[in-house]
């Protein structure tokens, strides 16, 4: 979900500078609206589409290899900077839920704000007398409010109206917006803020659409009467009554700006386009340029052997649990994980992880992590329990119905080897049908690193020392499986 934001930041931020240097101060005033909602709609969906491009480059190969994965906002990525080869983990689990405390709140006022506004507009037009005509529905409201446009109808101050204080060219504006289906642009707008309320440039794009709205109603009216005349009509509702959201009212705040754009005379050359479209693509190619790297490097790359560590457990999942202490069994394998991310420094083998804190994280995402990083193995960590206190000990499980099993069990022998040595390790390894040892796309083994329910195995496990050794031994192994790889 972070990378789509990004994506979406980027794509939009380009849209806005284009708009601002080249269409801001043009009077095209249709083609402002297009643009402005197909480089919105462009910006939302276009991050969700994964791009595949080889390009040439001093007459070697590049390759430019793009992954865009969206899981519900939690996701794992790579990403690898062609000079500084930095590679960047990012793994679901990381937003604090403080975060999504702050996003809820946010969304629940502004949908509110959206129906309050919503229910307040249409509560005063119904309130109105109607008079119908071919273009609108003229509401006449006893309330006090400045002349403002909704969907078909527009609404007037009944006793204004009546005594002729409302000018014609004031209507005229009104009818435009009605014609022109601005209503349509404000509620999609609106929509669109409850659930990117945070982001500034959605903002912004909402105030340039509602400024578009009322150049083009401006010049709608301007092809009738003359500037002069109308701008002191604007200015007449400069301290107008405000006129409920989303509705269009004459009285928009931009009056000295819309009277500025009433006095252009002509747009700006359009020889600058193909220069903004060559600009726009450049900058959505690279947005989705996620890794680019030689191609002499991709092989190398590619032997690397790469390991995802699924470190079990964790948010409300605890795992088992000691009742007499409260230490549980998602703390104890993060804290060994957190070891084997401090001894994997420096190491030929990629190790990840499915989580680096206390979050939960479902099954299924834990093995789409697989695919997500490209493992060559999934070790999944756990601390067994058992109501016979005796009972201890190393135990590693592979499943029969993995996609490879064979290969499977010679890399839980390897491991065995490390933790259970001489005999013990062959007869150490036990088959069991567990999801993420079924279902992950490579060899995978889960490793019971003792029992919680025994006193000494708990003891030797909570030592930190002790876990700097248990990673090294997991290190140790994976090296060895990596050369049997090669």
């Amino acid at each position: 979900m972070i990378l789509y934001f990004l994506k979406f930041t980027l794509l939009l931020g380009v849209a806005l500078c284009g708009y601002q240097l080249y269409f801001g101060k043009d009077k095209r005033f249709a083609f402002n609206r297009i643009y402005l909602l197909v480089t919105l709609a462009f910006s939302l969906f276009f991050p969700l589409v994964s791009l595949d491009a080889v390009f040439e480059r001093a007459g070697e190969d590049w390759v430019d290899q793009s992954h865009n994965r969206m899981e519900g906002g939690s996701f794992g990525q790579i990403v690898e900077d062609a000079t500084s080869r930095v590679e960047i983990a990012v793994v679901s689990g990381y937003t604090s839920s403080w975060v999504y405390v702050v996003y809820g709140l946010g969304f629940l006022f502004f949908i509110v704000r959206f129906i309050g506004n919503i229910s307040r507009l249409f509560s005063r037009i119904r309130r109105a007398q109607h008079q119908i005509s071919e273009l609108y529905v003229l509401a006449l409201s006893d309330e006090k409010t400045s002349p403002f446009s909704f969907g078909k109808y527009i609404v007037v101050n009944k006793a204004e109206y009546t005594e002729g204080c409302i000018s014609q060219q004031v209507m005229e504006h009104e009818i435009a917006h009605v014609m022109y289906k601005h209503s349509i642009d404000r509620i999609l707008m609106e929509v669109l803020l409850i659930l990117l309320w945070f982001h500034p440039f959605v903002w912004m794009y909402k105030w340039l659409i509602e400024c578009n709205h009322e150049y083009a109603a401006d010049d709608y009216v301007l092809q009738r009467y003359d500037a002069h005349t109308y701008g002191y009509q604007l200015l007449a509702y400069l301290e107008g009554s405000h006129v409920p959201m989303p509705s269009s009212g004459i009285n928009f705040k931009q009056i000295k700006n819309r009277i500025q754009m009433m006095k252009k005379l002509k747009t700006p050359n359009a020889r600058y386009f193909p220069v903004l479209v060559l600009f726009l693509l450049f900058f959505a190619l690279s947005a989705f340029t996620v890794q680019l790297i030689d191609k002499g490097d991709v092989a190398s790359d590619r032997s690397s052997f790469v390991v995802l560590v699924d470190v079990g457990h964790g948010g409300r999942d605890t795992g088992a649990t000691v009742a007499s202490t409260g230490t549980a069994e998602k703390d104890l394998v993060l804290a060994i994980a957190s070891a084997i991310r401090d001894e994997s420094a420096g190491s030929t083998t990629k190790v990840v992880f499915t989580r680096s804190d206390d979050q939960e994280v479902t099954l299924s995402k834990r093995v789409s992590l697989v695919q997500d990083f490209g493992a060559d193995l999934l070790i999944s960590l756990h601390i067994n329990s058992h109501d016979d206190t005796k009972n201890q000990g190393v135990e590693l499980y592979v499943s029969e119905k993995n996609q490879t099993p064979e290969l499977s069990r010679a890399y839980a022998m390897q491991v065995a080897k490390t933790f259970m040595p001489g005999d013990a390790g062959m007869a150490g390894i036990k088959s069991a049908d567990f999801y993420v040892l079924r279902e992950a796309g490579c060899p995978a083994l889960l490793l019971n690193l003792g029992y919680m329910s025994n006193p000494s195995d708990l003891d030797y496990l909570q030592n930190p020392s002790n876990q700097q050794q248990i990673a090294r031994n997991i290190l140790d192994s994976v090296e060895q499986i990596a050369l049997m790889k090669q």
